[in-house]
């Protein structure tokens, strides 16, 4: 496939045209995972993001964590923060991802369900975000920004992995 190139008109070069969404996006960095119903996320081996329902540009996403990480719709995360009383009570208490040192497990079932539209974002332990770049009837696509010492996967990944049937390097067996 050939890339389309600019048009030029006289001086000035028109690029093609792209959604101020997907331009801000690419600008933010961070890993972006288009998810389906019933699709997860896993942040760390304490973290689970699942997508639970979609509906055009807002998504419902359960989020099952230790009770030690704080889990936060933004705008609350930064009211907390501004608030000197309301941060050493709510956001001083809990545990970043990388403390979490309880794994998922069938005793986490539950969670909190958040309802999120496009570009708006959860903050889970103050080092996680996790924004919706987009959301369709059929699709959502979530941006993770997060640590490089915090592992992030699509959950499919995630269970391969800790099943020894994913190889990330070659080994050294004959």
């Amino acid at each position: 496939m050939i890339a389309e190139q600019p048009k030029v008109r006289g001086e000035e070069a028109i690029k093609p045209f792209e959604p101020e969404e997907r331009r801000e996006a690419k600008s933010l960095g961070g890993l972006v995972l288009a998810r389906q119903l019933g699709e997860s996320v896993m942040i760390g081996d304490s973290v689970m993001i699942e997508v639970v329902g979609l509906k055009s540009n807002s998504v419902r996403l359960r989020i099952v964590a230790p009770r030690s990480v704080a889990v936060h719709r933004r705008e609350v995360y930064d009211a907390i923060r501004l608030s000197p009383n309301l941060e050493s009570t709510m956001l001083g208490q809990g545990a970043t991802v990388s403390e979490a040192t309880e794994p998922l497990s069938s005793a986490n079932e539950g969670g909190l369900v958040l309802t999120r539209r496009g570009g708006q974002t959860i903050m889970i332990g103050g080092e996680v975000a996790i924004d919706v770049v987009e959301a369709r009837p059929g699709t959502v696509r979530l941006r993770v920004i997060a640590p490089r010492s915090i592992a992030v996967h699509r959950r499919e990944v995630y269970d391969a992995i800790q099943a020894g049937g994913f190889r990330g390097e070659a080994s050294d067996e004959g």
